[in-house]
């Protein structure tokens, strides 16, 4: 039996702990422990198996009193944010003795990294968002320094691999591809769950509200487009929540929208949503992969999804299974919505996503081999 040993930033509602959970589920015999460097938890942590012994470090009187302090005094972030961590650095190196065998990085920031990185035994970090991002950002050299320790990498798709390795000039002998699954048992469960709406059609974004990765400015001014041309065109509802959350309401607001685009919150099951959608709209900047995506081709509806660097175009094979579009090309999105809404052969082409979607299963898949 092994004892492994994950460490992540947080713990809400995304494709990061969706795969966490499906790999643990699969990790039953094994003792895990599940290392967060912010005791931040939603509706999802209550799917997290039973064999994962959560660590945070709320319990150490230190921490806690700087969260609150850097909680009401902001300005202090820059000092106490750094001291913080060298605390739970200290408490990993010294203090916590977990006789891990194996510790996976599975968050793409900083903290989590370096947190791996005191940990005994293999260490392995799984990359989840375009390497480029990471390489640009204001700790980049430190990222590569600490990925070339790494006994492992993990890149969830063949293209993310190639531009990580191009990026960081690691050996590829240390680094793997194993894609990112979805639970199609669990899809099944809840995807026929009754949906409460007066709607028959809409198109349906589901995505954490965030404009530094998704181009919801381009969805909206897509939809605009049609709505001024075509009044009886669907509605469109999203599915998530963010920090812009506000502006996207003021946005559509602006264009008088309010009625036609509705945001929903968060929602513990996005499966019945996909399922009744006549459109899934993915609309991403920067990907690592976009499970998303692959949920809703399970769920059997039309996708159309931005041809960002990394995920969707390996997922979709070059536009087989669904509808490409350059990033922020407002029109070339407004076309494709249309033009999925006037066919009237889409079923094959739904059944294909979905045999390409359940090829990414859980239950297809045997992660421990595919990981250690």
């Amino acid at each position: 039996m092994k004892n492994v040993v994950f460490v992540m930033h947080r713990f809400r509602t995304g494709g990061v702990e969706k795969m966490f959970i499906n790999i643990v589920d699969q990790l039953r015999s094994e003792k895990v422990y599940l290392i967060v460097v912010h005791k931040d938890f939603d509706g999802i942590a209550q799917q997290i198996p039973g064999n994962v012994e959560i660590i945070d470090f709320d319990h150490l009187f230190l921490v806690h009193s700087l969260r609150r302090v850097n909680g009401s005094l902001q300005f202090l972030s820059p000092l106490l944010a750094p001291l913080i961590l060298v605390i739970q650095i200290l408490y990993c190196k010294f203090l916590l003795n977990l006789k891990q065998d194996v510790t996976i990085n599975f968050s793409d920031t900083f903290s989590s990294l370096i947190l791996t990185y005191v940990q005994k035994g293999e260490k392995f970090s799984w990359i989840h968002s375009n390497p480029r991002v990471i390489k640009n950002s204001s700790l980049g050299f430190l990222y590569s320094f600490l990925y070339k320790k790494c006994d492992q990498i993990i890149c969830i798709c063949n293209d993310q691999k190639k531009l990580f390795l191009d990026l960081f000039k690691i050996d590829e002998k240390s680094t793997k591809v194993v894609y990112n699954t979805i639970d199609t048992n669990v899809i099944d469960k809840y995807k026929n769950e009754e949906l409460k709406t007066q709607d028959e059609k809409f198109i349906l974004m589901v995505s954490r509200i965030d404009n530094r990765s998704k181009d919801f400015i381009s969805v909206i001014k897509a939809y605009n487009l049609l709505w001024l041309e075509d009044k009886n065109i669907p509605c469109m509802y999203i599915v998530g929540a963010g920090p812009d959350e506000g502006f996207i309401k003021s946005f559509i607001k602006e264009l008088q929208l309010e009625d036609r685009i509705i945001l929903k919150g968060n929602d513990t099951n996005p499966y019945k949503w996909m399922k009744n959608a006549s459109i899934f709209i993915f609309s991403s900047k920067s990907e690592g992969f976009g499970l998303v995506l692959i949920e809703a081709m399970y769920c059997e509806v039309p996708v159309i999804a931005t041809d960002c660097e990394v995920g969707p175009r390996e997922i979709l094979k070059n536009g087989e299974f669904g509808q490409l579009v350059q990033v922020g090309d407002v029109l070339q999105l407004k076309n494709g919505i249309s033009e999925i809404l006037r066919d009237d052969n889409i079923g094959k082409i739904k059944a294909l996503a979905k045999e390409r979607a359940a090829s990414f299963s859980t239950q297809n898949r045997d992660l421990m081999k595919e990981i250690f």
